[in-house]
């Protein structure tokens, strides 16, 4: 009866260290995937960033070189319908690439909603891009 007792008990600690393991593994997973979700935002964000920069040199040189206004208008035009466009694709790919059960952890469905949940977390978006830079300077003192 002693060894059936002992069984039982063993068997308890299994299943409930291994209930304890999948919930902890199930929690890191959906940290994961928020993190991934904000750095990803962040990465697009700094991307528009960029692309405006290099929009307005490159406006600046067309009507230093003499363009009329109207291939400089034209330039806008389709600069401005290329950025809309890779705003919509790259967030209709996160979207799309959670699925079943992760559907539910998407708190966005377009460009203007991914930049209100991305500003809502903006302080640990701004941790991980600045802690990045930090640790880089640090190597670089170090060597």
């Amino acid at each position: 009866m002693e060894i059936l007792l002992y069984l039982l008990v063993f068997i308890f600690g299994y299943v409930t260290c291994r209930t304890f393991y999948f919930v902890r593994s199930a929690r890191t997973s959906l940290q994961l995937i928020r993190a991934a979700q904000l750095i990803s935002l962040g990465v697009l964000a700094k991307s528009m960033e960029s692309f405006h920069y290099a929009s307005t040199y490159r406006l600046n040189e067309l009507s230093k070189t003499g363009f009329s206004d109207i291939k400089i208008n034209s330039f806008k035009e389709e600069f401005e319908t290329e950025l809309d466009e890779f705003k919509h694709r790259s967030i209709r790919a996160i979207v799309h690439n959670h699925s079943g059960v992760f559907k539910d952890m998407i708190k966005f469905e377009d460009w203007e909603s991914a930049m209100r949940y991305l500003e809502t977390h903006r302080g640990a978006v701004q941790a991980f891009f600045l802690e990045d830079r930090y640790s880089d300077r640090q190597n670089k003192t170090k060597n």
